[in-house]
Order: C-alpha cells, then structure tokens, then sequence
C-alpha cells in the first residue's frame, strides 16, 4: 500500500509545482520597486511674477517652457511620491509707458527678463479614483538659477526705435536659488500595462524674493499645462 501511495504523492506534488501562478498572485510576490514609474512632460508655460505692488499695473504676462522628468514611488493604490525635475524658463515681463506725450503707448519701453531654472520637486500625489487616472499634489520646490537673458525694446512714436539683447551675469543681481510651493493636477490614460498618456496642471507659487535688490521685490509665478507620457516600471500591477 506504501509503495502505491508513493508515486501517487510524488506526482501530485509535481502537478502542483508545475501550475502558472496567477498574474495577481505574482504582483504579492514580486517586491515593490524605489521607482514604480518614470514620467517624461513637457509645455508651455504663462510667467506672471507677483510681490511688487508698485509695477503690477505694468507687468504683464509671458509665455515660458518646461521639460519635466519625474520618478514616481506608489506607496499603495492611491498614495504616490513624485519627485519631479524640471528644466524651466520664469522672470518678468514689464512695459513702461511715458505719461507725458499722448496717446500712451506712442513711447514706450518693454523689458523682458528671462531666468532659466532647474528645479526639482518633491510631490506627495493622491489618486481620486481606485485606477490613478485623476489625481492631486501639492509639496515644496527648489530652483536653482542657471542663466539670465535681457532683452529691452524702445518704441518711439509707436515705431521700434532701438533694441538690446543681453545674458549678464546670473548672479550679478539675481539670487542663486529659488523656493516655493508646487501645486499639481493629473490625468493619465492607459495605452497598456506599461504605458500611459499624461496631461499635468502645474503652478509654482515662489515664496523668495528674486532680486538682490529689495527696492524691486519679485516673486515666481508660473502656470503650465505639461503633456507627456510614463513609463510604468512595475509591469504586474495596473496603475
């Protein structure tokens, strides 16, 4: 009876061996990756700077640029880090009108100040819905200034009379780092179990003033609209 019931156990225990382990049950056993998912963004972006109170009539607003590369730890279904570095242009845009010959725009200056930024972010995102398609963020930011450009143009009599480009020292009168708070709004869709669309809302709020010097104080304000794609590094699992 022992013999017969030796090969009997032997080939149940090879049976049991050889059957697939559902994709569920592999997702339990794999460990969670440090980066569950990589994001690749980029856009547009509208500069408005705040903190001046006496030039907000002349400050208008200008168009940027943001790359953005972000790695993503899931925590669980709903709750993400995101830590986000991004390539970004901010400054000012400032229009200066002569009160003493009519009409007002007849003379007129326009100084455009471009800073050129990496930054990096650090991003607690919640998920609203189980499958991560809409999701919020908000965490600090931190920049660090790489280049300034200048540009000032002259108009006289409603005509371009002079022009000036220039990229001074970044540091000449501008501060090296810039801080403040990120604020995000996502949607992604699902291409495939590695693969997704995104769109981001994003708003830098900077809370530093931008300038050495504190007659002129500026802050950051940027709105931009990122479009791009992410790359799910824990294929098992649908984010």
């Amino acid at each position: 009876m022992k013999l017969i019931a030796l090969p009997v156990l032997l080939i149940a225990f090879y049976a049991t061996a050889q059957e697939p382990v559902s994709e569920p049950d592999l997702a339990k056993l794999q460990p969670k990756r440090l980066v569950s998912k990589i994001e690749f963004l980029a856009g547009p972006s509208i500069i408005y700077p705040y903190g001046n109170e006496g030039f907000e009539k002349a400050r208008v607003g200008k168009l940027g640029f943001a790359a953005n590369v972000g790695l993503i730890h899931n925590i669980n279904s709903r709750l993400a880090i995101n830590l986000k570095f991004r390539y970004e242009n901010k400054g000012s845009k400032t229009i200066a009108y002569s009160p003493n010959i009519p009409p007002p725009d007849s003379q007129k200056s326009i100084l455009d100040v471009t800073l050129k930024y990496a930054t990096f972010s650090l991003l607690p995102c919640y998920s609203i819905w189980k499958e991560r398609e809409f999701y919020i963020g908000f965490g600090p930011y931190f920049g660090y200034l790489n280049s300034v450009k200048t540009s000032i143009e002259v108009y006289m009599n409603g005509i371009l009379s002079g022009q000036s480009t220039s990229s001074p020292d970044p540091y000449l009168f501008n501060k090296a780092f810039d801080v403040g708070l990120t604020t995000v709004i996502g949607y992604n869709v699902h291409i495939n179990q590695k693969t997704e669309c995104s769109v981001q809302f994003l708003h830098n709020l900077g809370l530093v003033y931008l300038s050495k010097d504190t007659t002129y104080p500026v802050r950051n304000n940027t709105f931009s609209l990122l479009l791009g794609f992410s790359i799910n590094k824990n294929s098992y699992v649908k984010l």
